[in-house]
């Protein structure tokens, strides 16, 4: 894993915003952001397409520009996931956010087939890390500014090798599903709590109480 600027965001939103901002001024006097003012730090926000991870971290985005208006964002999508991000949206973008296309692996002329519901996440995956470095070079080209900040979903794990290179730091971001960071963490727990539990009647609709923030969910809401 790499220790280079990593932070894990997790949890709900609002948290999740107080975390990336509490480090990126903490660091802001670094040796890689010495020379650089508030007003010309550049956060590159790379996104996952696929399910709700998008829209997610696009949120995130949102309040982030919100909340640090002196801080530029570049938010890297394919087309149709940014069409459908600034559709949803429902509202003008902060000025503080740029929002740049990339490639989505998928060949001109390419006809797609609906058995395998998976092709297009295996043609995006082949297109990385080169399409997200095609869209941060003109990402800087068009703004002037050196990307200072990496924000991105943690599925993109290349981003981290990208970061270190570039020495800047990375947040990895998998806000989408907090419920599974718990149930993974606390899976010793969850085994214990069944077999206590296995005389009750009912067992599989035993909710989570003692688990963090799986309160609302039962046993059977797990997989095995």
């Amino acid at each position: 894993m790499l220790d280079f600027g990593f932070r894990y965001l997790y949890g709900d939103i609002s948290r999740a915003v107080g975390r990336f901002l509490q480090f990126h001024l903490r660091t802001a006097t670094s040796v890689q952001e010495a020379t650089q003012s508030s007003s010309e730090q550049h956060v590159a926000v790379l996104a996952f397409r696929f399910g709700s991870h998008g829209l997610t971290i696009f949120n995130l985005m949102l309040k982030l520009a919100s909340a640090a208006p002196n801080l530029k964002f570049s938010f890297f999508s394919t087309k149709k996931s940014n069409d459908s991000f600034l559709s949803a949206s429902k509202a003008r973008l902060p000025d503080n956010i740029r929002v740049y296309d990339i490639e989505d692996g998928v060949p001109m002329k390419y006809a797609s087939t609906e058995s395998n519901p998976l092709e297009a996440v295996e043609l995006f995956v082949k297109a990385t890390p080169e399409n997200f470095k095609k869209g941060l070079d003109a990402a800087v080209s068009k703004t002037g500014r050196k990307i200072s900040c990496m924000l991105t979903d943690a599925f993109l794990t290349f981003s981290g090798e990208m970061a270190r290179d570039m020495h800047i730091p990375w947040f990895p971001v998998f806000v989408a599903m907090p419920y599974n960071g718990s149930a993974h963490i606390h899976t010793d727990l969850i085994h214990q709590f069944f077999i206590n539990s296995s005389g009750s009647l009912r067992l599989e609709d035993q909710t989570l109480d003692i688990i963090p923030g799986l309160s609302m969910m039962r046993i059977s809401d797990l997989s095995d």
